[in-house]
């Protein structure tokens, strides 16, 4: 765990630590473990695929090959973003 941060002050203006940022889609904590961020792309991505799974309905959905084409053209790369940064932090 580490120290806790001072609040800065630039040109009068007092700027506050907070324990993450969100930099470029990527969510950022102070000790760079990214739990926050892969707890974040998961929510995402699970989303993406209650959505795709709404638009396969058999009545009137799309069908398997363009569902797997919005799958790996959508739901994979929301997942993965930045993984090769974020993905070190979890082993």
């Amino acid at each position: 765990m580490l120290a806790p941060r001072t609040p800065i002050t630039i040109r009068g203006h007092r700027i506050e630590p907070s324990p993450s940022h969100k930099f470029l889609g990527v969510i950022i904590d102070q000790e760079l473990r990214f739990k926050e961020h892969a707890a974040y792309a998961l929510a995402k991505g699970t989303k993406y695929v209650q959505a795709c799974g709404r638009m396969t309905r058999p009545a009137k959905g799309i069908g398997g090959k363009m569902m797997k084409k919005l799958y790996e053209g959508v739901v994979i790369p929301k997942r993965l973003y930045a993984a090769d940064v974020w993905c070190a932090g979890l082993i």
